[in-house]
Order: structure tokens, then C-alpha cells, then sequence
């Protein structure tokens, strides 16, 4: 097998996150279901409920956690990954809290402080009147993407995420659209992964018939109200587009937006 070794040197990004005050025009399409992981810290559980039930009942999966807010939070937040469908997604959270009298004051793309969320994932973080919010929206904080992440497909045939763990395993996640049934069937690929030359990644599974090999490569983009700046995860060989490794073999990025 030829490894490619290039002499690019990736420095460490440190950008400050500033969120959008509006939606950004995305790529439409059929998603599968929604998760939106609840930030319920400063809620009852009655608002709680409220929120979880009205959300379920338009087909959207809710996870409920009362952990601390990132920093740069002050207001009603929604944060998302840019991915196929997700900008409808998006409002039609917006549509469902407005019903109940909420107000999302502020919605971002991909990372807040060092909360990040996937494709078909979504954080929700409600703050009531009556809280006084201890942090302000728009305060510059510099931080690291880290390496152990969850990384979106960017040009993969299904919706597909990448996660790598700091124990040195992986997990693939790809939802293939099953038009006769109309609902998405999820294969999931595990395995393990090492880091070589401080860029190369090696994936190694047992459902995956060769080894992924991957290069971590710093990108910029611009986008409509900003720009993105990240990492991306480049193939550096080419399989069989109908072989678990082909389908799977893609670009995977995760970013923020400046």
C-alpha cells in the first residue's frame, strides 16, 4: 500500500465563535429524525415536560440534560451542524417552541465553546425571563477543536458521522434512506483508530474490508453571513464505492464559524 507523507505543518486553530443572527441557507433535503439534546438547567421540570412533549410529538427525538451552559450562552440558543436538511430542521424547532411562547434569540452553527453537535443533532438551551444570564452572547473566547470529536460527512452517498474517542476507538454511524419503508436504516461500523506523524488517521474495522487512512488537514470556507474554519479528515486512497469501505470513505469535517 503507498502512504502518502506530505510536509504540511498543521498549526492549532484558536478563533473566536460568533454567533449568527439568522439561519443560514443549507443544502435541502430528507433527514432522518432530529435529536435535540435539552438543556434544561435553569428549567422546572413542568417546562421541561412541556417542551420534551411538544417536540415528540412532532416526531423529534429529545434528551434531557441539566448540565452547565457554554460560556458564550446568555439567551435562548439553538445550535446545529450544517448538514442536509438541517436548516428546516431548524425551523421547525423554532416554529414548535414559538407555539409555546419561547423565543429563540440566537442560533450557531456547529460549536459552542467546546459544546459541538453532528449532523441531526441539535442543542437547545433555554433561558427564562427570570434568569439573569451570567454571560454575555457575544463574548470572544479562544479554544481548540479537539481530536476526539464528532466529525460530519461532507461528500459521503448516505448521512454518515465519524466519532473518535480518546480510548483509541471509533465509531461510524450511516443512515441509509429506505424508500419503500420511507424511514432511515442505521448501520453502525466500530473499531479502532491510531494517530501517525501528528496527522495521518488510521481506521481499522472488522466490518470494514481495508484499512481507512485519513490526513487532518486545517480549511477555511466562506459561507453566507461568515465563514468556516475547521478541520477536515481527507481520504488519501480510493475503494470500491459499493464496498463498506467506499461508502464510507469521505471527507469528515467539523468546524465553527467565525
Amino acid at each position: 500500500m503507498l502512504f502518502i507523507y506530505l510536509k504540511i505543518i498543521i498549526k492549532t486553530m484558536k478563533l473566536p465563535v460568533i454567533f449568527l443572527c439568522c439561519l443560514l441557507f443549507l443544502t435541502v433535503g430528507c433527514s432522518s429524525p432530529s435529536t435535540v439534546h435539552l438543556y434544561g438547567k435553569f428549567l422546572k421540570q413542568a417546562e421541561i415536560d412541556k417542551i420534551k412533549n411538544s417536540l415528540t410529538q412532532a416526531e423529534m427525538l429529545v434528551e434531557v440534560n441539566r448540565l452547565p451552559f457554554p460560556n458564550t450562552i446568555g439567551d435562548n440558543t439553538l445550535i446545529y451542524a450544517p448538514s442536509k436538511g438541517s436548516k428546516q430542521q431548524a425551523e421547525k424547532v423554532m416554529n414548535l417552541l414559538n407555539q409555546l411562547g419561547i423565543v429563540i434569540d440566537n442560533t450557531g452553527l456547529i460549536l459552542a465553546s467546546n459544546h459541538s453537535f453532528s449532523a441531526n443533532n441539535m442543542g437547545l438551551y433555554i433561558v427564562p425571563d427570570d434568569i439573569v444570564a451570567r454571560n454575555a452572547i457575544h463574548i470572544e473566547q479562544e479554544y481548540d477543536i479537539p481530536l476526539f470529536n464528532e466529525y460530519a460527512a461532507r461528500d459521503c452517498q448516505n448521512s454518515t458521522t465519524l466519532i473518535l474517542q480518546k480510548n483509541g476507538q471509533f465509531r461510524i454511524e450511516e443512515d441509509i434512506w429506505d424508500a419503500s419503508k420511507k424511514l432511515y436504516n442505521e448501520h453502525v461500523f466500530k473499531g479502532i483508530w491510531h494517530l501517525k506523524e501528528e496527522k495521518f488517521i488510521f481506521l481499522d474495522s472488522p466490518k470494514i474490508d481495508y484499512t481507512l487512512i485519513f490526513e487532518r488537514t486545517a480549511f477555511s470556507r466562506k459561507i453566507n453571513g461568515g465563514e468556516l474554519q475547521g478541520y477536515q479528515l481527507i481520504p488519501m486512497t480510493s475503494y470500491n464505492k459499493k464496498s463498506n469501505a467506499g461508502r464510507l470513505y469521505c471527507t469528515y469535517e467539523i468546524s465553527q464559524v467565525l
